[in-house]
């Protein structure tokens, strides 16, 4: 063996063994849909000088090794794979001979599934709201489905047997997978109330079209629901119409009459009447 400067020469006698580098794969990872192009290892073994180990140099070995692991594809289900090592365009001085350690492991790791729930809005109709209305599934792969996951959509929240006007919510659940992580994303379900009509009576009618009296002193309104069932809060449901006066002054010029009606629900009316004093004049 000579040393010239600072690197070290092998001389083997005629019929010695040439030492051997050890190529190991090391870990490596990728995701459920993804490829994975394979390309770390280590190299060890080189020959020691007196104190320290050869280095590696392109003299003593070139090239690479080939990789091979059954999860480098993209339909390779999560899990972990041996990474396994051969000559590949490895090649070495005559000094050197390989051995392959496939050490390494290739980890795929679940994808990323978010299910979010669909939005509800209806109107109020005294049934109590139960299930929801679908989910939207963003993160599958490989051409998949929600045919690849296993068991099926419910839903829970607040939302189930809601009936009264107001927003809650709908979370879904239910399904899984060993390929995808799965985020659920919670909808929500809005109930709005009944819309309420307001119809003019004859008088009030009259009185706006002619333009001879003030609407507010003359119009009669009767608030109908635009649905036969009680409105949100309400302890018994409509039993008729409820008319509800403004005013009228076609009666004497210093005093004009109140008069509010109501139909209940049992079939009774009552009846407020009060008189109030009034300076204004009859319009001619």
């Amino acid at each position: 063996m000579t040393v010239p400067g600072n690197r070290y020469i092998f001389a083997f006698a005629p019929g010695s063994t040439p030492a051997t580098l050890t190529v190991t794969s090391l870990d490596d990872s990728k995701t459920y849909g993804d490829t994975k192009n394979l390309s770390l290892f280590t190299v060890s073994g080189f020959q020691a000088g007196v104190a320290n180990a050869y280095l590696p140099d392109p003299n003593v070995y070139s090239g690479t090794p080939a990789f091979f692991s059954a999860g480098a594809g993209a339909t390779a289900d999560a899990g972990s794979y041996p990474i396994i090592l051969s000559q590949g365009t490895l090649g070495a001085s005559g000094s050197y001979s390989f051995a392959f350690n496939s050490a390494g492991l290739l980890t795929v790791n679940p994808k990323a599934l978010t299910i979010t729930a669909n939005n509800v809005t209806q109107a109020f109709s005294n049934v109590p709201f139960s299930g929801g209305n679908g989910v939207i599934y963003n993160g599958l792969v490989n051409g998949q489905n929600p045919s690849a996951l296993s068991g099926t959509i419910t839903y829970g929240g607040s939302s189930q047997g809601a009936v009264t006007a107001g927003i809650y919510s709908i979370i879904p659940s239910g399904q899984s997978s060993s390929n995808y992580s799965i985020t659920y994303v919670d909808g929500t379900l809005t109930i709005t109330p009944l819309p309420m009509s307001v119809v003019l009576d004859a008088l009030g009618t009259a009185a706006s079209v002619a333009g001879t009296t003030a609407p507010s002193l003359t119009m009669n309104a009767t608030i109908l629901p635009t649905s036969p069932f009680s409105l949100p809060g309400n302890v018994a449901p409509f039993g008729g119409n409820s008319v509800l006066p403004y005013g009228n002054d076609t009666g004497a010029v210093d005093s004009s009459t109140n008069q509010q009606t109501s139909n209940t629900s049992d079939g009774s009316t009552s009846q407020q009447t009060s008189n109030t004093s009034d300076s204004r004049r009859r319009r001619r």
